[in-house]
């Protein structure tokens, strides 16, 4: 058996006989795939989903947003797919968007999810704000740091591996699917 047939294995027997933590959301209008989801990424990536479970998009439904007042409602919409207005935006509704135009789009759990959420992503409900993101000069961050020295060196110190050779620390530039 592989090391990661070895790896999804276990974490599915792990996220189908452990418990999900009883919180606000569960009632919430989660949908089953994202409920799915936070099974297991409440062991994995906690932080990640606690960072989720206290925004605003885990507490109100798109549709909800859109009857709020014009400086409240934070979505700009005017069509939205009808299987996400009566549900909160989790994991799921963002993370397996448009799968066919992520290069990183990959077999998880059923199905086809990317790591990487883009503002075109975002711009299913907030068309508006990725319209005048796209024209902030911090949509153009990584291509301004791609080439700063700084940053590259920021970059190797933080997650580049390490060696020792003799008593000499050596670290290297991180390969590119590290960042």
């Amino acid at each position: 058996m592989k090391k990661l047939e070895i790896v999804t294995w276990a974490l599915t027997i792990i996220c189908t006989f452990i418990p999900l933590k009883a919180t606000a959301q569960d009632n919430a209008g989660i949908s089953a795939q994202s409920r799915q989801c936070l099974g297991c990424h409440r062991t994995v990536t906690p932080g990640i989903v606690s960072d989720w479970e206290n925004s605003r998009m885990s507490r109100i439904t798109p549709a909800k947003a859109a009857e709020k007042p014009d400086l409240q409602k934070r979505v700009s919409f005017q069509n939205l797919p009808q299987n996400l207005e009566d549900i909160v935006t989790g994991c799921a509704e963002c993370h397996t968007l448009r799968p066919e135009k992520h290069s990183d789009t990959f077999d998880h759990a059923g199905s086809k999810v990317h790591t990487v959420v883009t503002p075109d992503d975002c711009a299913v409900c907030h068309p508006l704000e990725q319209k005048e993101f796209s024209k902030n000069i911090m949509s153009e961050a990584h291509g301004n740091l791609a080439g700063n020295p700084v940053y590259d060196a920021m970059i190797t110190a933080t997650i580049g591996p390490v060696s020792f050779s003799g008593t000499e620390l050596k670290q290297e530039k991180p390969d590119d699917t590290a960042h």
